[in-house]
């Protein structure tokens, strides 16, 4: 008798037992459409995985019945239309949603995953609202082949090319190879949140000819407000330069405690009021409890092309903000403070954030209190300048040359206050196109 192999005494004993699950939940309440026949959450998501490709391992039509079942309960029992989510924790959703319609076709698992997936916020917001948006992106390439929308494979080159701007050059031929964060390239944090949204985005971008220089989509640069001294309340102040004459919309996002609204004072050149609101929370959050987003649109008229406009934002307490507007957009933070950033969307790893700024000086330090991989090129050329190696909290002081555009790619903060920086202009922006020193257009000196 030919003795079974490992695989197949896996794929045997999780069938034997499942199925005498299923009987006694049957015996329970017969007729149901589908059964839980796991935990829910991250236990179902994944077994939709295993029944996939036990499937194609054993061609057993009783497995993808099982199978079949996994993904019924799903998009039926886990998903929530309401507020489009998926019930938590949502790790490996995808993993298995991809796999379980590659093998059933169904349309039903095909809408929920096309409406769940929706970059549409990548215009209207600069990111994604989502939680789990840089582990969703594993599914950006199935979504692109289902829709033949280019956000999906623009949003899914974007997130490759800063997760790997963002590996460790680790020595392993040293004596002692660091296990502490950002080393832990290991287990499912390996799989999950690093080499398959660079694998599976740049396997796309590779396909579509995209190349390193292609315009980033992902604007959604958040940053946090900052205390003046003596100050009590928090404030942000951000310049945005129309690039063409009429009218203007600047949009002001901010995530905060929801009791605590946001005031915004749009005011031009010579002082005098362009637009001016008071924002409360909008609960768009992508998770409940997640976080509270405050948005308002606010409309200057008659915008000259090149004109700057000085938004300021204010609220009781600390929040990190944003601005989404078509025109050049600066966010000034003050170089004697420590600042903090973060995207729209945030899990266990942020999608990767770009931050761009001119030197001042022959040399430029930056300074993290926290191990975050950061790394820093050339905005024009994308020539490496530097990308550490040990993740050391001492200040980091290298040679630029003064006047040069540079861009930090870097991981979001989970501090209100973990960096700071020399040695450049005290304005960032989310690209070089979007970058100018309000001062050199004409906004006036304090």
């Amino acid at each position: 008798m030919q003795r079974s192999s490992p695989v197949e005494e896996v794929i045997a004993g999780t069938k034997e037992f499942t199925l005498q699950y299923e009987n006694t939940l049957r015996a329970k309440e017969p007729g149901k459409e589908y059964y839980n026949l796991s935990n829910g959450g991250r236990e179902m998501y994944n077994m939709n995985v295993f029944w996939a490709n036990a499937w194609e391992e054993t061609w057993d039509p009783e497995i993808l019945r099982l199978a079949g079942n996994g993904r019924t309960s799903t998009i039926r029992g886990q998903y929530r239309p309401n507020d489009n989510t998926f019930k938590e924790p949502p790790v490996y959703v995808y993993d298995g949603l991809v796999l379980q319609h590659r093998l059933s076709g169904d349309p039903a698992t095909r809408e929920v995953m096309l409406r769940h997936l929706d970059v549409a916020s990548l215009a209207t917001h600069g990111g994604v609202t989502r939680h789990q948006a840089e582990e969703d992106s594993i599914a950006y390439p199935w979504a692109y082949e289902q829709t033949q929308n280019r956000r999906f494979a623009d949003a899914a080159w974007d997130i490759a090319r800063g997760m790997a701007d963002l590996v460790p050059d680790i020595d392993f031929s040293g004596a002692v190879i660091p296990d502490y964060y950002p080393y832990e390239y290991t287990g499912n944090s390996l799989y999950r949140i690093h080499l398959m949204p660079i694998l599976t985005g740049a396997s796309l971008g590779q396909q579509l000819g995209y190349d390193w220089n292609r315009p980033h989509v992902f604007r959604d640069n958040f940053f946090q407000m900052w205390q003046a001294p003596g100050q009590k309340e928090f404030r942000a102040e951000v310049f945005v330069r129309a690039r063409q004459g009429g009218a203007l919309t600047i949009r002001c996002l901010a995530k905060g405690h929801a009791n605590n609204t946001l005031a915004v004072d749009v005011v031009r050149a010579d002082g005098n009021s362009a637009a001016n609101a008071t924002i409360a929370s909008k609960p768009i959050a992508s998770q409940p409890g997640q976080f509270t987003l405050f948005q308002g649109d606010l409309a200057v008229g008659n915008a000259k092309a090149g004109e700057v406009f000085k938004v300021t934002m204010r609220k009781a307490d600390r929040a990190p903000v944003a601005v989404i507007s078509d025109a050049q957009i600066v966010h000034h933070l003050p170089p004697d403070l420590m600042h903090a950033h973060e995207p729209l969307s945030s899990a266990q790893v942020f999608t990767p954030i770009r931050i761009v700024s001119r030197t001042t000086s022959k040399t430029m330090s930056y300074f993290n209190r926290v191990r975050r991989p950061y790394t820093l090129r050339d905005a024009k050329t994308l020539d490496l300048i530097f990308r550490p190696k040990l993740f050391t909290e001492a200040e980091s002081v290298r040679p630029t040359g003064a006047g040069r555009m540079i861009v930090l790619t870097s991981s979001g903060c989970r501090g209100a206050a973990e960096w700071r920086m020399k040695g450049v202009e005290p304005y960032f922006a989310a690209s070089p196109d979007d970058w100018f020193q309000p001062h050199e257009a004409g906004w006036p000196r304090s």
